[in-house]
């Protein structure tokens, strides 16, 4: 048997809402309604982009807010 950890690859970047949504298990209109309520996308030209590791620090902020 292996006890190796299983690793999770994360991108880099979360291109379009499609993908943002994907990262954060919703739809993408709960993305965008995340984006409303301090979700940092970062809006170049047409298109949305955001790094994963701002969502996850984003969600870990406001974990801490609601207690």
């Amino acid at each position: 048997m292996s006890t190796k950890k299983k690793t999770v690859r994360r991108p880099k970047v979360l291109m379009g809402w499609t993908r943002i949504a994907d990262f954060l298990e919703c739809s993408v209109a709960t993305a965008k309604r995340k984006e409303r309520e301090g979700l940092p996308i970062v809006r170049v030209g047409g298109a949305v982009c955001c790094f994963p590791e701002d969502v996850v620090a984003w969600r870990k902020g406001r974990r801490r807010a609601r207690k």
